[in-house]
């Protein structure tokens, strides 16, 4: 009983219009949050990323790990779409 595989690939064709490696702005986007939210992700480990100089950089397969594992409430506005 796997579907986990059309699963992922929903995902990943949901976020396919960001760049591989993203920034604090786009991921903000990408989840509909605000940028503390983001932050807060980041720091927790929730959403694997990389700190370059003072920015922090976000390979979009981590947004995709992250959502694909349940963790993530979309707004009102997300489920619309």
């Amino acid at each position: 009983m796997n579907h986990g595989g059309h699963e992922h690939q929903s995902i990943t064709s949901l976020f396919q219009q960001y760049p591989d490696i993203m920034s604090v702005k786009q991921l903000q986007l990408a989840l509909g949050i605000g940028r503390v939210g983001v932050y807060k992700l980041l720091a927790s480990g929730k959403i694997y990323s990389l700190k370059v100089g003072n920015a922090y950089k976000i390979p979009r397969t981590s947004l995709i790990e992250y959502v694909s594992q349940g963790r993530v409430e979309f707004t009102n506005q997300q489920q619309e779409r």
